[in-house]
């Protein structure tokens, strides 16, 4: 059995904080249907916490996007694409399949206004993670200052277009027959894979600045993962 707590635990942190930040809207009955929202955040964390037990009991299908996110979050990586790691599987191919058993079939059409009103809590959470980043990577931080909106280029970006991909693959899956759905999770498993290697190996000058970035950030990871979970 792999020993469990040393993948990813940047994107733990993460996660965490946009878990409390979403139970603080639903409480708040900041959605639509709230009553609802709370199994989606149920359901959609379990796909996650499914992938993380069944990699540590080598159950987990080496095909899947979780499965080549744990293995690469063993090895050390800058801080920016551990996260991204994370945001890929789970968005790009955890979150279309929570929509399409939330809301099955037509039923996906009244999940819309919650579904961006998630996309509005996600989006303050990244200018808090942002700042976070750059902090921790200050070479990251540099560059942020120098090439105007290289934030979207980074993080916000991939997270907005994965969730407007998974969006489209959830009402893909929700109006077609079994073959159907069956060839739109393989096609979203596939984007992940992709978006995953592309993540880890975005080409030679890009590699040699990851480099950079890497050697230059806060040591210390107890410490850094205190600094992303003290998102307010």
């Amino acid at each position: 059995m792999r020993k469990a707590g040393i993948e990813m635990p940047y994107f733990a942190a993460f996660y965490k904080s946009i878990s409390i930040r979403i139970r603080s809207a639903i409480e708040n009955k900041e959605f639509e249907d709230n009553v609802r929202m709370t199994e989606f955040i149920r359901v959609f964390a379990n796909f996650y916490l499914d992938a993380y037990e069944k990699y540590h009991n080598n159950t987990l299908e080496s095909d899947s996007p979780w499965f080549n996110a744990f293995e690469t979050g063993k090895k050390k990586h800058t801080i920016l694409q551990h996260l991204l790691l994370g945001v890929n599987a789970h968005v790009n191919y955890d979150l279309s399949n929570t929509c399409v058993v939330i809301s099955p079939g037509k039923e996906i059409i009244n999940l819309s206004k919650d579904y961006f009103k998630i996309n509005q809590i996600l989006s303050v959470a990244i200018v808090q993670l942002e700042k976070d980043i750059f902090y921790l990577s200050p070479v990251l931080g540099t560059l942020a200052k120098m090439i105007p909106k290289l934030e979207r280029k980074l993080l916000n970006f991939s997270v907005s277009v994965a969730r407007a991909k998974s969006c489209e693959c959830a009402c893909i899956q929700a109006m077609s027959d079994e073959k159907g759905k069956a060839e739109a999770r393989e096609g979203s498993k596939a984007m992940a894979q992709e978006i995953g290697n592309r993540i880890m190996n975005p080409g030679l000058l890009a590699n040699f600045a990851v480099f950079i970035i890497g050697i230059t950030e806060v040591r210390g990871m107890k410490k850094n993962i205190e600094v992303l979970e003290m998102q307010e």
